[in-house]
């Protein structure tokens, strides 16, 4: 079921690719940002696991709300949790980077700038999520949904629009893809070096 409220959570049809506009060290990470990442690493430590996290994914900085302040993206499947064998024949494996995607793509949590700080406005699965101007200052998000928000087929890409008006994401536009935006996508998939498709987490959400 779709949800666009503060904790919102929607499925997306695209390889999941966040478009950052700077990408920033752990170091420099806000404080509830780095707050997030210590949960996820006492969460894995306390089950016994070793905390193996993906930094440079984790958090991209962006700006979404326009008010000018940076907000962040999170990906809470750059992380991995290594457990022994005995412990995964015993059923007993906390949540790792896997466990936070599939076919809908993977979880992030989006912390959206305020007046006191930065907090959640979107928590769910994507495939794709780019921060786009929607003109006269708004800004936004350009997802992909399931096809049939476009009136296709479930496996059609449907691309939307959101825009937070600081309470709920509300959908500006929808698009539905054709022959000719699938063909530029996989020109531009096929033109990625292995390292950079990586770091786009195809594989972690592709099955």
């Amino acid at each position: 079921m779709i949800r666009r409220t503060a904790m919102a959570g929607l499925p997306f049809m695209l390889p999941f690719s966040v478009l950052a506009q700077s990408s920033t060290a752990a170091t420099q990470w806000p404080k509830e940002v780095q707050a997030i990442f210590e949960e996820y690493k006492t969460q894995c430590q306390q089950a016994g696991g070793k905390f193996v996290p993906d930094r440079a994914n984790f958090a991209r900085q962006i700006e979404v709300t326009g008010d000018g302040k940076p907000d962040w993206v999170v990906e809470q499947s750059a992380f991995a949790c290594k457990v022994s064998q005995a412990q995964m024949d015993a059923g007993n494996v906390p949540d790792t980077g896997s466990g936070f995607c599939g076919t809908a793509g993977c979880q992030i949590i989006i912390l959206g700038s305020g007046r006191k700080g930065l907090a959640p406005i979107f928590e769910g699965l994507l495939r794709n999520v780019t921060p786009v101007d929607l003109g006269g200052g708004r800004k936004g998000i350009e997802t992909s949904v399931h096809g049939t928000a476009c009136g296709g087929a479930g496996a059609e890409v449907c691309i939307e629009t959101l825009a937070w008006n600081g309470k709920k994401w509300t959908v500006v536009k929808r698009y539905r893809w054709t022959d000719a935006d699938y063909e530029a996508q996989q020109q531009s998939q096929a033109a990625l070096l292995p390292v950079e498709e990586f770091r786009n987490h195809e594989a972690k959400w592709t099955f």
